[in-house]
C-alpha cells in the first residue's frame, strides 16, 4: 500500500520508513504494525499537567488530592490513555474545566482499582473529550 508523508521530518527521504523519524507529519493510507506507545508516569497528588511531548498513555497512583490541569505540547486530533490507580481510599480527583466527561459527569473512582480514561481534542485542546473505559480490581 503507498503512503505520502507531509511535513517536517529527520532522517532519510520523504516516503523512507526503516530507519527514519517522522516528526508532525501527516500520513495517508499508512498501516502501522508492532509499534509500542510511550508510557509516562504522573505525579501522584498536587496539580499535575499532562504533556503530551513526553508520551501518549500516563499512569497515576493516586496517592492523596489530585488535580489534573490543561493538557500541554498538543496539536489537533491528538489522543491520549489515563490509567489512573486508586489505593484503598480513594482520593479526591478535580478536573480542569478543559475535559468534557460523558454527560458532564466526570468519572467514578473506585477503592483499590484501575480506571481506564480516553482523551481526544479536535480542537488542539481547547476541550478534550474524554471516555471512561471502566475500572478493574
Amino acid at each position: 500500500m503507498a503512503f505520502s508523508v507531509v511535513g517536517p521530518y529527520s532522517g532519510a527521504a520523504p516516503g523512507a520508513v526503516d530507519g527514519t523519524t517522522v516528526a508532525q507529519a501527516t500520513m495517508t493510507e499508512a498501516v502501522l504494525g508492532n509499534y509500542d506507545e510511550t508510557v509516562v508516569a504522573l505525579a501522584t497528588s498536587g496539580t499535575v499537567t499532562i504533556d503530551l511531548s513526553l508520551g501518549n498513555v500516563f499512569t497515576c497512583a493516586v496517592a492523596g488530592p489530585i488535580t489534573f490541569a490543561a493538557p500541554i505540547n498538543m496539536g489537533q486530533g491528538d489522543s491520549f490513555t489515563l490509567i489512573i490507580v486508586m489505593d484503598a481510599t480513594p482520593s479526591a480527583i478535580t478536573w480542569n474545566s478543559v475535559f468534557k466527561h460523558t454527560s458532564d459527569t466526570a468519572p467514578t473512582m473506585v477503592a483499590s482499582a484501575t480506571h481506564r480514561i480516553g482523551c481526544v481534542t479536535v480542537d488542539t485542546g481547547t476541550a478534550w473529550e474524554t471516555l471512561s473505559a471502566g475500572s478493574r480490581t
